[in-house]
């Protein structure tokens, strides 16, 4: 079934529905969270209230955009807030690309087949700027065109681009560190392998937020549902129910 079969039984009432959104898009959330949070507990709070925010805007969605594009804006406004900065992102000035020297890199085959390459590959974006860890994984884990990417962060084309250049070079600088054959690369080569090292390392989160964040959805039909039946029985509300009657007799 397609998000907007779910869409449209969730807007109906069926909360079911809701646990599917979840189960395929909470890996991604936390992901994005935690590029910015840096803390699991933190990163999966956030994405709760982010779930929670998505389900009272579910009706404000109408597929002008894709349906990841709007949620993982969500969720990039939800973990910003949570860190309690003025201005997280910096904004860079117009910058074309500056050359780039031949990285020496650990040998791609090599690289590729280790078996500890997500934690390496999560140990390797904590040191790079945050900003940067994030447009990396949107880029290359999620596959997010740069106009999607412009979209969820609110940033120019052209600083993300930047931004995805200085922090491919800034990957490989770190990664140096953990060299034991190496190769000589070019620009392309190099986006083609961290394309390739980055496939299937977003980060898990525990077992328990996926039952954590329909508890809360549960919670918040519950107080809509309470909130629309005291609004209904008020003398207004029981008043507009008479003269519909009537309308109707």
């Amino acid at each position: 079934m397609d998000e907007r079969k779910w869409i449209e039984r969730i807007l109906a009432g069926d909360t079911q529905s809701f646990s599917c959104l979840v189960a395929k898009y909470e890996k991604m959330a936390y992901t994005i969270a935690l590029r910015i949070l840096e803390n699991r507990e933190e990163a999966e709070e956030a994405v709760q209230d982010a779930f929670v925010k998505m389900y009272r805007a579910l009706s404000d969605f109408h597929f002008d955009s894709k349906f990841s594009t709007w949620f993982y804006r969500i969720v990039y406004r939800t973990a910003l807030t949570a860190l309690r900065q003025q201005r997280m992102f910096v904004s860079y000035e117009e910058a074309g690309p500056v050359d780039l020297s031949n990285d020496e890199v650990e040998s791609a085959t090599a690289l590729l087949e280790r078996e500890d390459r997500k934690e390496m590959i999560a140990r390797t974006l904590k040191k790079l700027p945050v900003d940067e860890a994030l447009l990396l994984t949107l880029y290359y884990l999620e596959e997010c065109s740069v106009e999607e990417i412009c979209q969820i962060t609110e940033l120019s084309a052209s600083n993300v681009k930047v931004k995805l250049f200085r922090g491919r070079k800034r990957f490989y600088e770190v990664l140096q560190d953990k060299m034991k054959f190496v190769m000589n690369m070019n620009e392309k080569d190099i986006d083609h392998l961290t394309r390739k090292l980055m496939r299937g390392t977003a980060e898990q989160p525990s077992a328990s937020l996926n039952s954590r964040i329909m508890a809360l959805i549960i919670q918040e039909k519950k107080r809509v549902y309470k909130y629309y039946i005291k609004k209904r029985f008020t003398p207004v509300g029981i008043f507009s129910m008479f003269v519909a009657y009537m309308l109707v007799l």
